[in-house]
């Protein structure tokens, strides 16, 4: 959970169209619910919750993939530690 509420936060930041931004988002506010929510076995009884919220992580992984750094950013504040 913690690799999909991060790679939302990348798409959100980092994607250069709104509607990526917007999905990288919300994204990273359903990660935040679901761990706020515990991570019970109750949330993910109903297979269709379980299936929307990794497969809309699964799309903000592959849009903070995508989203490349630019050249001129610095890799200190690229990874946000260096």
């Amino acid at each position: 959970l913690g690799c999909m509420g991060m790679a939302g936060f990348c798409a959100a930041r980092d994607s250069v169209h709104s509607p990526s931004r917007d999905l990288g988002a919300a994204v990273l506010l359903i990660t935040l619910g679901v761990v706020v929510y515990g991570m019970t076995s109750t949330m993910f009884n109903d297979p269709i919750v379980g299936y929307l919220t990794f497969w809309l992580g699964g799309t903000a992984v592959t849009l903070a993939q995508r989203s490349a750094v630019p050249a001129h950013r610095p890799l200190k504040d690229a990874v946000g530690y260096a």
